[in-house]
């Protein structure tokens, strides 16, 4: 049986607002933002997502497996150390691994890449009305590694060799749209976090090409709407 080695997250939120959620699951806000530290990020705007997983056995007792995670996304960005950004960004994730097919081991180590392109041409990327599909032309994206020293005190991460991949894909709307109006408030006595989001989602049939690769789908969704996090420490 195939081993897990990743969880695969939903898109929803761009990596800033990410780092934002991963504070909110410490014990202390305050501990990982540091006294007197504000943050804050906001999305506006409409976006898509696809996971794919496929693996392929290679004729020597092992398999390898790889893992596509695409999103894209039309709007505008806004934080404290850039203002309001106007975006048309696509994020590919890429991580691949070979095991034993008897054991389940790992042959060597996981390898995970990724990267965005953010200025992509008007017509390379086409919403639908109402959620009903999204497209993306043949676009090429350069990703790479995030090599990481975990034996190092705290672990040390630095960005790796970098190459290009093209990638296409189309989103079909499917079933009913849902819609998520909330706001949560974490204070702990030094920070007080709040994140608040609107939106309607809709699932989507997915269909693209990874260097020529067909892709299944194993989620897809399209949505529209507005994200925000704050974090104020005293």
């Amino acid at each position: 049986m195939a081993p897990s080695p990743k969880q695969r997250s939903r898109f929803a939120l761009t990596a800033a607002a990410v780092i934002g959620l991963l504070l909110l699951s410490t014990s202390s806000v305050a501990a990982a933002t540091g006294p007197g530290t504000d943050l804050s990020f906001g999305q506006d705007g409409q976006s898509a997502d696809a996971s794919s997983s496929a693996c392929a056995a290679n004729g020597d007792g092992t398999s390898t497996c790889k893992d596509v995670d695409l999103s894209i996304f039309v709007g505008t960005h806004s934080d404290d150390v850039n203002g309001k950004v106007h975006a048309r960004q696509v994020c590919v994730n890429l991580f691949s691994y070979t095991y034993v097919d008897a054991s389940g081991e790992f042959v060597g180590d996981p390898l995970s890449e990724s990267g965005c392109r953010d200025t992509l041409p008007i017509k390379s990327l086409r919403f639908g009305a109402k959620l009903t599909s999204v497209t993306l032309a043949s676009t090429a994206i350069a990703i790479g590694q995030i090599v990481c020293d975990k034996t190092a005190d705290p672990i040390t991460c630095v960005a790796g060799p970098t190459h290009d991949v093209t990638i296409a894909g189309s989103w079909t709307g499917v079933g009913p749209i849902t819609s998520t109006n909330s706001r949560s408030v974490v204070d702990d006595g030094t920070c007080r976090v709040t994140q608040a989001e609107k939106s309607h989602t809709r699932g989507a049939a997915f269909e693209g090409t990874f260097d020529g690769q067909i892709l299944g789908s194993d989620a897809a969704q399209i949505v529209i709407g507005k994200t925000s996090f704050v974090s104020q420490c005293r």
